[in-house]
């Protein structure tokens, strides 16, 4: 899952049903980029700290033995699981506007196979970011130009009739999957929230993926430390968090997930993220205050590396927190919402 710029109880895939520990909410954490062995080895750690799963799937993953054998241990373990489906770096990684046909068409792959399992419900996870060639770039461009680097790359590939076509194929996509009865969970670039303050789509144009508009049954928006951090070369602490969560719970209610990131390192990036539990537990503490009720932690990978990875996923003593939006803050989303009302 890039970081360039920046549950509510549910049915498991399984058929089981568990509830996490968490005083009215839940997590999740996300396993991308490692080997399906490592994320079986966790299994025991996301029971004990009531963790679900969020489990990345590439097309070499859909008929596997071993990934069958990963969810099957999970599910007789209680571990809820919802399975991110991707593509291959040439492809794009993430689903987005350049993609939408090839995914749409991976999709299907799964969920056929999975059906010939007896896995016919759950959740799947859209991981809407811009194509991976195009998201490489706006790292380059980000360490090396800044702000206005990015900018000039994005705008140079703007394409309203592709983003128009994308948005109803994922709109078909979604609705068909509701048919069959799975749900379906956008994770997102917290960008995607200013859009919406100002009522535009420039900013999910710019980096090719529609998303306000389409029927998700959640949305998870990515407010990773470690991005804000690299891109304005200054930390703000748990007060943007807090802001961009006010913001998530007011256009989507319950239905809202914050995405915090990175522990450790960035895989792709490099950026340095959370080094010690304080400060993660600090932006819990203040999504939590703004209503929000499931939060989700990028990576398993890195937790599992840490020297004590149960300590990242002990959060149940966590309360929600009144945090305050430093003016510097509201300064910052002033003026990203300037410059969407300007495209």
């Amino acid at each position: 899952m890039s970081v360039l710029i920046f549950v509510f109880l549910w049915t498991p895939i399984s058929g089981c049903s568990k509830s996490g520990s968490q005083s009215g909410w839940t997590q999740g954490t996300y396993a991308e980029f490692d080997n399906l062995s490592v994320f079986s080895s966790a299994i025991p750690l996301l029971k004990q700290t009531n963790t679900q799963l969020l489990l990345a799937v590439y097309p070499s993953d859909i008929g596997s033995s071993q990934f069958l054998n990963l969810l099957n241990k999970a599910f007789s373990n209680g571990v809820e699981v919802r399975l991110w489906p991707m593509l291959t770096q040439s492809e794009g990684l993430w689903p987005n506007e350049d993609n939408v046909d090839l995914f749409s068409q991976e999709v299907n792959n799964l969920i056929s196979w999975l059906s010939s399992n007896n896995i016919k419900q759950g959740w799947l996870i859209f991981d809407m970011e811009s194509p991976y060639a195009l998201t490489m770039s706006m790292t380059t461009s980000a360490q090396t130009g800044g702000v206005t680097s990015v900018i000039n790359l994005l705008t140079a590939y703007v394409d309203p009739s592709t983003y128009s076509y994308a948005f109803q194929r994922f709109s078909d996509v979604i609705q068909s999957l509701h048919q069959k009865g799975w749900k379906v969970e956008c994770v997102t670039y917290p960008l995607v929230l200013d859009d919406l303050v100002v009522g535009k789509q420039n900013i999910q144009m710019l980096f090719h993926i529609p998303v306000t508009g389409l029927p998700w049954d959640q949305i998870s928006f990515m407010v990773y430390q470690s991005s804000f951090r690299s891109l304005l070369g200054k930390y703000y602490g748990s007060s943007i968090i807090a802001s961009y969560s006010k913001d998530a719970y007011r256009f989507y209610g319950n239905n809202a997930v914050v995405a915090l990131g990175v522990i450790g390192n960035d895989p792709l990036s490099g950026e340095q993220g959370y080094t010690d539990t304080t400060e993660l537990f600090d932006d819990i503490s203040a999504a939590l205050g703004e209503g929000i009720r499931h939060i989700e932690i990028y990576s398993l990978s890195e937790i599992l590396v840490q020297q004590n990875p149960k300590s990242w996923l002990e959060t149940s003593g966590i309360k929600p927190s009144e945090t305050a939006i430093s003016s510097a803050v509201q300064s910052i989303r002033t003026l990203i919402q300037s410059f969407d009302k300007s495209l």
